[in-house]
């Protein structure tokens, strides 16, 4: 009796311009990524994947258009709850007195700051 898979595992990541994919052929730099995750293949999509995948999109970017500020969209996937390690995390915030101690992070206000008495500093 044939097995009930149709085939192996493809997961596609990439992010994508107006005019197309983030890359640059010529240097051989691709934003995409493509595994094969199984149990005897690659490892399951996570975080410190995406955060790779990040910084690799954002140094393309960055050769591509100096001077420019990238804005990432992620769409319904589980993106959107990654984060760094140390980041700071709303779920791990306490909801009342006690429990748990968060150490506080340095925040940096970045020159688009709204708050102009802000900009610029840590």
């Amino acid at each position: 009796m044939p097995g009930k898979s149709k085939g192996k595992l493809i997961h596609v990541s990439d992010f994508i311009r107006p005019k197309g994919r983030i890359n640059i052929l010529e240097l051989n730099l691709d934003a995409r990524k493509i595994i094969y995750p199984s149990a005897r293949g690659d490892p399951w999509w996570d975080t410190k994947q995406l955060l790779v995948q990040i910084s690799t999109a954002l140094d393309i970017f960055e050769r591509k258009y100096p001077g420019c500020i990238a804005v990432l969209v992620f769409d319904q996937s589980f993106a959107h709850a990654s984060h760094g390690k140390g980041a700071l995390n709303a779920f791990d915030i306490n909801l009342n007195d006690g429990g748990k101690k968060i150490t506080p992070k340095d925040i940096y206000y970045p020159p688009e700051c709204t708050i102009p008495e802000l900009r610029g500093t840590i």
